[in-house]
């Protein structure tokens, strides 16, 4: 059955993710042959599908993750951990296929993308840089198509018939995949040495490019070797390999399963690049906003403050004055006046009290008593 999924909240499909438009779809198929239902293995506490999920998102190169899946039970879990899920058919040959069908239900939905990259759900080791390196290869016109290799140093893996070799021409592109053991050795002559590259499981197309793949007839070294990137070759297409820093570790036996979830509780490598990438991210945007803030602060503080002063000095002035000026104007003249009556009466009067004794000294004089002179002698 088939669902067109609800686009989440925020994503523009028209929108830039950098020089390309990348989506990253991870096929998730329930019914896995040699690990049953290792999608929805849980022993770390998430499902192995999920694990997947969060280190792609966490790469931060992804306009869009999306997971195809093809059970309620892995729908219901993805969706669960906050992941968009698609829900495809059950009966697709690989994984390839289904990566077209949910590309397919989201370009229908109005979705845009310029590269498609399909991650298997039981790779939660994928180096971010490497996935990066992977989606720059389609800076180059050429190339619709492209995977990832990394150097083989084991012995052992060279010829074990599990581990994919990969040989390149000069300019990167493959010149066949095989599970022999390719380029052989002990037919050297002179001094060169050919690299020995395994392949990472991990494609990356032009929507083009992933169509016209799927609908390529399967080609006859493709069966003999029972690897579908072959088909691509045959048909006298290129592919582009690309250097991964090293090979992450599959999950294909319960075997590989423990040794997982023994490195998750070592070392939460998912959660915790998951953690880093989001505290990076805070980090940022939390140092851009304190430099706008810091740069937008001091220029109103400073254009402020002066209109603000200045507005403010001639309205205080202007209001204390007259209050000062009528407080002190009373003081002042009450003081005053006091003063000045104070110090003229006595001088009025003592210039005055002579002209007046002077004036009456003829007729009367006056002795201790307060009497006349002339009426003590007559007593």
């Amino acid at each position: 059955m088939h669902s067109l999924p609800n686009r989440p909240a925020g994503i523009d499909p028209r929108a830039d993710s950098g020089p390309v438009r990348a989506i990253a779809l991870i096929p998730a198929r329930l019914a896995s042959t040699r690990l049953p239902r290792k999608m929805l293995l849980e022993e770390t506490g998430l499902p192995l599908v999920v694990h997947t999920a969060r280190n792609v998102a966490a790469s931060g190169l992804f306009a869009r993750v999306a997971v195809a899946v093809d059970a309620d039970e892995v729908e219901q879990a993805v969706r669960v951990h906050g992941f968009e899920a698609i829900r495809t058919r059950v009966e697709h040959p690989s994984g390839t296929d289904r990566v077209r069908e949910a590309w397919e239900l989201l370009a229908a939905g109005g979705e845009h993308a310029d590269v498609l990259v399909g991650v298997q759900g039981d790779e939660p080791d994928l180096e971010a840089d490497d996935l990066a390196r992977l989606v720059a290869a389609f800076a180059d016109p050429a190339v619709e198509m492209a995977t990832l290799c990394a150097p083989l140093d084991d012995a052992r893996a060279f010829e074990a018939g599990s581990v994919v070799k990969v040989v390149r021409d000069t300019r990167g592109d493959a010149l066949y995949f095989s599970r022999a053991p390719i380029p052989a050795a002990g037919h050297d002559r002179g001094d060169a040495r050919a690299p020995i590259l395994r392949h990472v499981g991990v494609y990356a197309y032009r929507p083009k490019a992933l169509v016209r793949f799927t609908e390529l007839p399967r080609g006859v070294l493709e069966q003999r070797e029972s690897l579908e990137q072959l088909r691509w070759l045959e048909a006298g297409f290129r592919m582009r390999v690309v250097d991964a820093r090293r090979a992450p570790r599959g999950i294909d036996t319960l075997e590989d399963y423990r040794a997982f979830v023994t490195r998750t509780r070592a070392d939460p490598s998912g959660s915790a690049r998951e953690a880093r990438a989001n505290a990076s991210v805070a980090q940022r945007e939390y140092a851009a906003v304190a430099q706008r803030v810091n740069a937008a602060v001091p220029q109103r503080v400073n254009a402020a403050v002066p209109q603000r002063v200045n507005a403010a000095v001639p309205q205080r002035v202007n209001a204390a004055v007259p209050q000062r000026v009528n407080a002190a104007v009373p003081q002042r003249v009450n003081a005053a006046v006091p003063q000045r009556v104070n110090a003229a009466v006595p001088q009025r009067v003592n210039a005055a009290v002579p002209q007046r004794v002077n004036a009456d000294s003829g007729s009367s004089r006056w002795d201790d008593t307060g009497r006349g002179l002339s009426e003590a002698r007559a007593g």
